[in-house]
């Protein structure tokens, strides 16, 4: 009985230890609040049946004018994914390049073309048109320390298109929380309005040992039981 009591209450705390937190990423208005749309449909979006198995045009719906927020105490992995553009478009964390893309379409087929890990969310894109290094690079930016960014809608310049769902298409349904948020660049090319030119995934967890932590607490709660239980009878 004493066993049978004992793996029931372990039981109990295992269901009880914090499953992966949802919501640690948050798309948050910049200067110009929150617009929710569709990725335009006035190219072919080359990322939507590479990476998700959905139409090309008009299938791809989620927020522009966005930052993304975090949670205190989260790492943050960013994932590129590639891009279909004719720009030297650039990914940067912290200061730090992750990726260049030099041109073309590298998103089919879909895999990973760098990855970066690190407990903050102040991350960039640098666009160049000429890909020769000048004019300088446009420059776009998650930093949360300025008064706001240049993520919009407005099509002569650079901006980004972040969804948590791709395929919720109302801004009723559409999550602004979530821990795996998706980001399509458009690089200002008029060409190809399509928001493929740099795609980013940004996955958010709570760090593996702060659980194992409270379920060693657990642990150490349990054996004080038993030792109690013991000396009881």
């Amino acid at each position: 009985m004493k066993t049978l009591l004992l793996a029931g209450t372990a039981a109990t705390l295992i269901a009880l230890a914090p499953a992966a937190q949802a919501g640690l990423l948050n798309i948050a208005p910049g200067t110009g609040g929150l617009t929710f749309g569709d990725i335009p449909s006035a190219g072919t979006n080359e990322a939507l049946p590479a990476l998700f198995g959905i139409p090309n045009t008009g299938d791809g719906f989620g927020w522009y004018g966005s930052i993304i927020t975090g949670t205190a105490g989260a790492t943050y992995t960013f994932d590129v994914f590639g891009a279909e553009a004719g720009f030297r478009n650039r990914f940067s964390v912290d200061g730090n390049t992750v990726y260049t893309h030099g041109g073309g379409n590298n998103l089919s087929p879909a895999s990973v073309k760098a990855t970066y890990t690190g407990n903050t969310l102040n991350f960039s894109f640098l666009t160049n048109t000429t890909n020769s290094g000048n004019p300088p690079p446009t420059l776009i930016t998650n930093d949360l320390s300025a008064t706001g960014n240049t993520n919009d809608t407005n099509n002569n310049r650079p901006n980004w298109f972040a969804s948590f769902n791709l395929t919720a298409n109302s801004a009723g349904t559409n999550p602004q929380t979530g821990d795996v948020v998706w980001l399509f660049l458009d690089d200002s090319n008029q060409v190809d309005d399509n928001h493929d030119d740099l795609v980013v995934r940004i996955t958010a967890k709570i760090p593996e040992p702060a659980t194992l932590a409270l379920f060693g607490a657990g642990l150490l709660g349990l054996g004080a039981v038993a030792r109690r239980r013991r000396k009881a009878v």
